[in-house]
């Protein structure tokens, strides 16, 4: 590569996800996602070494994710849902697909999920952001979600059966005497990812609780929260 090309890749302003790229995030994956993932303010801005943004990255601890075991396309309850789509537009971010030909987002986009393989978009990506000289570490919303999932998800690694099937831990109480759950319990008894569930914690529909370093919610809440009929889960079906 000539010094020519090493000069650093500027990002393209972050892309926010509305309703027309949840069209197309539907028509690629066919996934019937609802507008609950709209306007996440981490999408198209992943961290590459987390697993909850990129399948091929290790839990905390370097813990290879017992779900999936990071073969991409294998369904996933740790993996954001929606992190290929991100990628892709990631991708849009630091120049790949973009072309003469294809200056709209869209038709960027539509040739990064459908005309490159994963781990070629991946690489070109990983190469791209390599070349970023200066990479600012944002600490909104979405970058703050993403960090207390992997704050929970360590403080529920170190207690996983032998079979890495349930938590070993205790029951855990709150100071009023109501059961608390983790986030990863709290989303199997919603029927969620446990990413979609946090994001219920951040628009202050559930409370959490922090024992430590790992973060709880009142398995009542959970609970009353699914029975209750948000607007943002109607258009699921």
């Amino acid at each position: 590569m000539s010094k020519k090309n090493k000069k650093s890749v500027e990002l393209i302003p972050k892309v926010i996800l509305d309703e027309d790229m949840l069209v197309e995030l539907n028509r690629h994956y066919a996934a019937r996602l609802g507008d609950e993932v709209l306007g996440r303010e981490c999408f198209s801005d992943p961290k590459m070494d987390s697993h909850v943004c990129n399948p091929h990255a290790l839990l905390p601890g370097d813990v290879e994710c017992k779900h999936c075991g990071h073969v991409i396309g294998r369904p996933c309850t740790v993996t954001c849902d929606v992190h290929h789509f991100c990628l892709a537009v990631y991708g849009y971010r630091l120049g790949v697909g973009v072309t003469p030909r294809m200056r709209k987002i869209m038709k960027a986009v539509k040739h990064n999920l459908t005309s490159l393989p994963y781990t070629d978009l991946y690489q070109l990506v990983v190469e791209r952001h390599a070349l970023q000289d200066d990479k600012p570490v944002s600490m909104d919303a979405g970058e703050s979600l993403k960090d207390e999932v992997q704050m929970e998800l360590s403080g529920v690694e170190d207690v996983v059966s032998s079979t890495g099937d349930s938590p070993l831990h205790a029951l855990i109480m709150d100071d009023a005497g109501f059961e608390l759950v983790t986030v990863r319990e709290g989303a199997a008894i919603y029927g969620c990812t446990y990413v979609m569930l946090y994001s219920y914690v951040q628009k202050g529909l559930l409370k959490k609780y922090k024992k430590g370093t790992a973060i709880y919610l009142r398995k009542l809440d959970v609970e009353a929260l699914k029975g209750s009929k948000l607007p943002k889960d109607t258009s699921n079906g």
